[in-house]
């Protein structure tokens, strides 16, 4: 008892000083400074109960859960005597929108085998600092035990679909809320005041423990959220925004809400940069509204936050996603030094459903992206053995080739009539794909198979990659680092490690650093 009983009252204190560490500290305002009583008196309690072994597991919920009320309490008189601000959009932050040649060059020789000897040039480049890696971390707000108010056996189930995974989530039906028929601070507050008083604690454990269950990142946890409060809301817009922000809040997320007229916005932050969304800048930081993609509105915010809600979520896919267990298969023909070859690949098409409205992100987050296992096993297995016996110029020069040839190639613009950068498995799954979606690929194949760096290079109009050898060669090349990296592209037909683009030979180049 004593064991179990240490064990879970760290578990409470690890919530906070999780947050603690995790986010920056920002200034303190009156409001503020009531949660920071709030907090100080439960790190109070929670001191003397650490002297007291003999409390038992109910009254450790009860405390926990008291703590929160008292939060929740707090926030609502934020959310209704607090003046809120009306802010104006930034607008949106555009993508490179210089246009992609609708056909790819090929390199200028009749016989790529005679390709020995490439002369030595180096790319002009432009190297920007590398960006701060954040670590991935599952949220851990509210993995305390929590029981439900009534037996578990008297709760209705939720049976849901989410990228074709059937679950069953067990909820209060008084989740439930009429339709509001203005749409106003007031209203804001109202919401916050029902859900708060509803058995929601229980309900977001089972969420958070499919979530950790399926290896779900930031973005993915959200759109399971929305999923939930789509079918729990009956597909109102309005409310199914409440209790995604609800959610997300009492998940650790920074998000807000705001509105216009009748309409409600998830405000939605970011590490990264997420293009074409409209945005406003509230305490520096960028936040996106999701559900109005072309929102140009001023719209009602609240200034300050939940106190427990310090998250900003990341776009990274730190692990691979966990969602089912489907498998399509096909079959990538490509010719290299005069010899056809196949590779089997297999890949998860559930996992493209989730990839399929991806924000529009920085291109690092594509290239740092981690495939499911069924891509790498089929990978490694089908390609380990043809790159058997040949040192790294002949593998990466191989593995160039099979990227090069095995893809059809079309712009996004004519494949989906606008920019989209494709995760691993997406350039399996199409039956077109660009210089992005090559070059991400391509690193990744290089990555795992045969172990060298790699970067992005970020042209105007193109990516590409370039590759740290081990050994001196000759070729077209950029420097990062103080290191010498030769330039791949995998979308210039038949051109070898070292060749960059005639076109692009004089052009500056953004390095983009690949962190695995």
């Amino acid at each position: 008892m004593k064991k179990y009983m240490k064990k879970y009252t760290l578990n409470l204190l690890f919530l906070f000083l999780f947050l603690a560490i995790t986010t920056k500290i920002t200034a303190q305002s009156p409001v503020q400074s009531i949660f920071d009583e709030q907090r100080q008196k439960f790190e109070e309690m929670m001191k003397g109960q650490k002297q007291d072994m003999n409390k038992t597991k109910k009254e450790q919920n009860k405390i926990f859960k008291e703590f929160r009320r008292q939060q929740n309490d707090d926030f609502l008189k934020l959310l209704k005597d607090q003046k809120w601000k009306l802010v104006k959009p930034e607008g949106n932050i555009e993508i490179d929108e210089t246009p992609k040649p609708k056909k790819i060059p090929t390199a200028e020789l009749t016989e790529e085998e005679k390709r020995n000897n490439i002369e030595i040039q180096a790319i002009p480049r432009l190297e920007l600092p590398p960006v701060p890696t954040q670590k991935y971390a599952t949220p851990t707000i509210v993995r305390v035990m929590v029981e439900p108010k009534t037996e578990k056996k008297e709760l209705p189930k939720l049976s849901l679909k989410y990228f074709d995974i059937n679950l069953q989530v067990a909820y209060p039906d008084n989740f439930r809320v009429e339709k509001f028929k203005n749409i106003n601070q007031k209203t804001v507050a109202e919401y916050w005041q029902i859900m708060s008083e509803k058995d929601y604690l229980y309900f977001l454990q089972q969420i958070i423990k499919l979530r950790v269950e399926m290896q779900l990142n930031d973005w993915a946890y959200y759109r399971l959220l929305q999923n939930i409060g789509e079918q729990i809301m009956e597909n109102d817009s309005n409310l199914t925004t409440l209790f995604t922000w609800f959610m997300l809040l009492q998940s650790g997320y920074n998000v807000k809400i705001g509105f216009e007229e009748d309409n409600l916005y998830l405000l939605y932050p970011a590490q990264t940069t997420i293009f074409r969304n409209t945005y406003y800048r509230i305490d520096k930081q960028p936040f996106y509204v999701l559900n109005a993609t072309k929102a140009q509105m001023q719209v009602n915010i609240y200034e300050n936050n939940f106190p427990e809600a310090k998250l900003i979520p990341n776009l990274s896919i730190g692990r691979e996603p966990k969602i089912s267990t489907e498998i399509a298969k096909k079959t990538l023909k490509f010719r290299y030094l005069s010899k056809e070859y196949s590779v089997d690949v297999a890949y998860n098409p559930n996992i493209i459903q989730l990839y399929k409205n991806y924000p529009l992100t920085d291109m690092k987050i594509y290239f740092e992206g981690k495939p499911t296992e069924t891509v790498v096993n089929s990978l490694e297995k089908s390609l380990k053995t043809l790159l058997k016996g040949k040192n790294e110029w002949e593998s990466v020069n191989f593995l160039l080739a099979f990227v090069q040839k095995a893809f059809q190639y079309k712009t996004d613009q004519e494949q989906f009539n606008a920019e989209k950068p494709f995760f691993i498995e997406e350039i399996l799954h199409y039956p077109f794909s660009d210089c992005e979606d090559r070059s991400v690929f391509f690193a990744y194949l290089v990555d795992k198979l045969v172990g060298l760096e790699v970067v992005g290079l970020d042209y105007p109009g193109h990516i590409a990659t370039a590759v740290k050898f081990k050994e001196e060669l000759n070729g077209d090349f950029v420097m990062h680092n103080n290191q010498k990296y030769l330039i791949c592209d995998p979308t210039y037909i038949g051109a070898f490690a070292g060749e960059a683009m005639t076109d692009l030979k004089n052009v500056k180049a953004q390095i983009i650093e690949i962190v695995r």
